[in-house]
C-alpha cells in the first residue's frame, strides 16, 4: 500500500481513453489522491484524469487495493474535496495499479474547479 510518507506514483497506462464509452469528457489530471477503503483508514494515489462521474487513479502496491468508499482530492494548497466513490475497474501492471472510480453523484462545478 502507499502511506501518506511515499511518493505520489506519476506513472501512465498510456492511451487511457482508447475505447471511450462514457457520457462525459475526461480531462487529463495529475492530482494528490488519498482514497478511503470502506474498511477506513486511507491510501494514497494519483488521479491520472478526471470526469464529471469518475476518476482513473494510479496506486503503488504489492497487492490489489480494497475496494473504496471516496476518493480525496488535493491540489496545491487548497482544501482538500472528498468525493463518496467506488471501486468499478481494477488493472495490474506490475506493483502500480489503475483503479477506475465512478462518482456517487456527478460532481458540481464548484468541486470540478477545485480539483482542476
Amino acid at each position: 500500500m502507499i502511506h501518506d510518507t511515499d511518493p505520489v506514483p506519476t506513472l501512465s497506462f498510456g492511451d487511457l481513453g482508447a475505447q471511450e464509452r462514457r457520457a462525459y469528457r475526461r480531462f487529463p489530471n495529475r492530482v494528490s489522491v488519498r482514497c478511503r477503503p470502506a474498511t477506513g483508514g486511507f491510501f494514497r494515489g494519483c488521479a491520472v484524469n478526471v470526469s464529471l462521474t469518475g476518476a482513473a487513479v494510479l496506486i503503488l502496491s504489492d497487492r490489489e487495493p480494497p475496494k473504496i468508499s471516496a476518493v480525496q482530492f488535493r491540489r496545491g494548497g487548497r482544501e482538500a474535496v472528498e468525493i463518496a466513490a467506488r471501486t468499478v475497474r481494477v488493472a495490474p501492471n506490475g506493483k502500480i495499479w489503475l483503479m477506475g472510480c465512478a462518482f456517487d453523484q456527478p460532481l458540481s462545478a464548484s468541486q470540478f474547479r477545485q480539483i482542476m
